[in-house]
């Protein structure tokens, strides 16, 4: 027997148990989970094993949940869960090696068939590379469909048969290229996502017996307590236990003044410590925080195709069998298969499946950099037909740092002389305000 996670969404979770074993612990199971901090209703059914939690997501986090059935199974004697899905609340991003290993394939293959290589091996190179497409075009025609594969596989067929083996490498050799870069594009497009919440080197003091012990980000658990200090950034969300500080919370808030966090207070995670030192609880960590929820609801959407590339690959499908048909008539006409051939090769489709994704993605990646959060493609595409912007408040279109525009003064001193005093002030009232927050008095709280 075991137990698994069925079912899991933002304040929601549900469980499988073997039936008999929940119909004689359900009571138990079911009053130690309210008792959880956070936890708003538990449901459990003895006739499916199920059994249905909701909870507050800004107070527990779903493996603080697991966490604590981990504890009730092993007083109740429960056995181990099956294999669940990896943690939510880690950060990983994972390049496939597929698409790098069909690159250098088909590089090889191209290769042997430039240099002064035996024609059988060359030729036998060629055939095996094919395989993949030809495999393809044979599912989709089983489908009953006429498709980019089939005039793929179609044109490598014909291209093979002429003993253009150079040929048919390269395209093979483009379209291993393409996916090689689309591939890449989305990694690189994920990690950038990745890094808003924290860099995945980053470091910070976790108090371990009284002691702070730099470690790893992804190293934190639940419960763990990590000092902040100035300049820097929250990588969790948690709770206030020691200190004060002044902490930008614009990515989450949008709002540009910092606030201020005392013991108790929530902070979270990608906001900024400005003045002031605080040692937080760990409460959630990597995706399983706020800003992390919004991180994986982009990377849901991040698949999906825009409308224009849909319409692309379904305008490429629809003029294959025209193609086809055209390579026929201009093989027919010239009497030559070198037409035919020609006309296939022009019409291959490989901007349609290659080019656009790669500009959608390219471009997400691009507005991540500068601290844009997109939600995906078919919100980029909308935003070509969009001519009104509507702000509910002057904070969204202003910088929210003063600076200086002009100078206006009285008296003898010049510029540079007023200059440099408001700039020995406001060096003098920050480094009080570090002695401050550093203080025995602003570090427990009292």
């Amino acid at each position: 027997m075991a137990y698994e996670i069925a079912h899991s969404v933002r304040g929601r979770l549900r469980l499988r148990y073997p039936a008999p074993w929940l119909r004689a612990r359900r009571d138990v199971v079911e009053s130690d989970l309210r008792a959880l901090p956070g936890v708003r209703t538990v449901t459990g059914s003895p006739l499916t094993g199920s059994v249905r939690i909701e909870y507050d997501p800004f107070r527990l986090a779903e493996h603080g949940i697991v966490q604590a059935l981990e504890q009730i199974h092993a007083r109740l004697g429960a056995p181990a869960p099956r294999q669940r899905r990896p943690a939510a609340s880690v950060a990983r991003v994972t390049s496939s090696g597929m698409p790098l290993l069909s690159l250098l394939g088909a590089t090889s293959v191209l290769a042997s068939t430039l240099l002064p290589a035996p024609p059988a091996l060359a030729a036998g190179l060629v055939v095996a590379s094919e395989v993949p497409s030809l495999l393809r075009a044979a599912s989709a025609l089983g489908r009953r469909r006429l498709n980019g594969d089939v005039l793929e596989a179609s044109t490598l067929l014909l291209l093979t048969a002429r003993r253009h083996f150079d040929a048919a490498a390269l395209l093979t050799w483009l379209r291993a290229a393409g996916e090689y870069v689309v591939a890449r594009t989305v990694v690189t497009a994920r990690r950038s996502l990745h890094e808003v919440i924290a860099p995945p080197d980053a470091v910070v003091p976790r108090i371990e017996d009284g002691q702070a012990r730099p470690v790893r980000v992804p190293t934190l658990r639940v419960g763990d307590v990590i000092v902040i200090g100035d300049g820097e950034r929250l990588p969790v969300d948690g709770t206030v236990v020691r200190g004060e500080a002044l902490v930008n919370q614009q990515t989450m808030t949008g709002e540009a003044l910092p606030v201020e966090r005392r013991a108790g207070d929530t902070v979270f995670a990608a906001t900024i410590v400005e003045h002031g030192e605080i040692s937080v609880r760990v409460d959630r960590v990597g995706l399983d925080t706020a800003i992390g929820r919004i991180v994986r609801a982009i990377e849901r959407t991040a698949d999906e195709k825009s409308d224009i590339q849909a319409f692309a690959e379904r305008l490429a499908d629809r003029d294959v069998g025209r193609t086809l048909s055209l390579a026929a008539v201009g093989t027919a006409v010239s009497r030559s298969l070198d037409a035919g051939t020609a006309i296939l090769v022009s019409d291959h489709g490989m901007a349609a499946r290659v080019g656009i994704p790669t500009a959608i993605i390219g471009a997400t990646d691009r507005a991540y950099r500068h601290d844009i959060l997109i939600k995906g493609p078919r919100v980029l595409e909308n935003l070509a037909r969009v001519d009104t912007v509507v702000f509910d408040k002057t904070g969204t279109l202003t910088v929210g740092a003063p600076r200086v525009t002009s100078i206006v003064r009285y008296g003898s001193l010049s510029e540079e002389e007023i200059l440099g005093l408001v700039a020995a002030a406001l060096l003098n009232t920050s480094a009080a305000g570090r002695r401050i927050a550093r203080s025995p008095l602003a570090t427990h709280g009292s």
